[in-house]
């Protein structure tokens, strides 16, 4: 995106909902959707802080009722390649809907589906959603004829964005690439090949792995909100969990080399086995992703009197110490590394499982820079009332 131009574009210091009436937004998405950049009067005229916009998906802030239109759309954007004008109906965080008169530029690249270039002018003042409850039901024939958006269904609207959001980059990122490789396979002369068709198998196998992950994430995140998140304890080793995480991980980067520092005696733990690798997973899965240009990440037991502490240290920017309060929120992202893919779900998962065992998540920076995130399990072998580490 051009930072230059002189038409007010770009209003970086622009607050939220405070902005000249006359200011563009604009932004910028991959071919599935996902924010990648955008300018401060994009960020009010949906509402939100501009750290939080970039790295989600645009259709987030569509009308349920449009969501179909919006996916169709950009298919068909993609296959003409012509740039288009339309309405779409936005719906900002936590303010009323309203239809945007929208110009998509579309510029094919070599991945993600091309860039689009989204630019609308929105109402000067955004509408406060209603707090009140909702009016009376209309009548039979009337509610077939309209139906307009109710922005009170607040929990139907947070299970929309978890649901959208996940699937609109999370899950579409893993499937693409398992496509790439099935159509690589259907080739005789490479699936007859074992030097090529075992990395296009292999690479298979892991993104379906990463699929399950990220589904479960979805999934959990959605009993959270439910309190039905469940834990089944019992006696568990920490060596094998660890080191068949490190194993599967060392085939999903080769710049990042994975390195288990735990202590010859480690003492059973008193946990859930899948949900302890849910955590371990997403930790190394943020390592990764925050410190794209590879290096070393560490993972490290330390044995204390009640609880088994584990950490995951990379080598990437780290988290600032004001952010660290925010990063376990669901959906928040960390601004310096927003060019990173992800929901923002990982942590705040982890946190709650971590604390569904009595245990507790945090972070600090590591002595050569980058983060190391720490959470506690308690031991078998400690009393029940000190296995709890608060």
């Amino acid at each position: 995106m051009q930072k230059d131009r002189p038409d007010d574009r770009v209003l970086e210091g622009a607050s939220v909902n405070d902005r000249p009436g006359n200011a563009s937004a604009l932004l910028v998405t991959n071919g599935g959707g996902v924010i990648l950049e955008a300018n401060a009067a994009a960020a009010a005229a949906l509402n939100v802080h501009h750290p939080f916009l970039v790295g989600k998906p645009l259709v987030v802030f569509v009308s349920p009722r449009e969501i179909h239109a919006f996916f169709t759309r950009l298919s068909g954007i993609r296959s003409s390649g012509r740039n288009q004008n339309c309405d779409l109906r936005l719906w900002p965080y936590r303010r009323l809907p309203y239809d945007a008169a929208m110009q998509i530029d579309y510029a094919p690249t070599a991945a993600d589906g091309g860039r689009f270039t989204w630019q609308w002018r929105a109402p000067p003042l955004l509408p406060v959603a209603a707090t009140s409850p909702p009016p009376a039901p209309a009548p039979a024939d009337e509610a077939r004829v309209q139906q307009p958006d109710d922005p009170t269904t607040n929990a139907l609207e947070t299970l929309r964005r978890v649901y959208v959001a996940a699937v609109s980059h999370e899950l579409l990122t893993p499937l693409t690439i398992i496509k790439g490789h099935a159509e690589l396979l259907a080739d005789p002369a490479i699936r007859h090949d074992a030097t090529l068709a075992e990395p296009a198998l292999r690479a298979i196998e892991e993104e379906v792995e990463r699929l399950r992950r990220q589904v479960g994430n979805v999934l959990d995140s959605t009993r959270l909100s439910a309190g039905q998140l469940t834990i089944q304890r019992g006696p568990l080793a920490l060596r094998p969990l660890v080191e068949d995480t490190l194993r599967r991980f060392g085939g999903r980067s080769r710049l990042h080399q994975f390195v288990a520092a735990l202590p010859e005696r480690l003492p059973l733990v008193c946990g859930d086995q899948d949900r302890l690798e849910s955590v371990l997973y997403n930790l190394l899965d943020n390592a990764v992703k925050y410190a794209p240009h590879g290096g070393r990440v560490l993972v490290r037991a330390v044995v204390r009197p009640a609880v088994v502490e584990i950490s995951v240290e990379d080598e990437g920017p780290g988290i600032p110490p004001a952010e660290r309060q925010h990063v376990f929120q669901p959906y928040y992202r960390v601004a310096a590394g927003s060019t990173s893919k992800g929901s923002g779900l990982g942590l705040h998962i982890c946190e709650a499982i971590v604390a569904a065992h009595g245990g507790r998540v945090w972070i600090q920076s590591g002595e050569q820079g980058g983060a190391v995130v720490h959470f506690t399990v308690p031991r078998a072998d400690a009393e029940p009332a000190a296995r709890t580490d608060k």
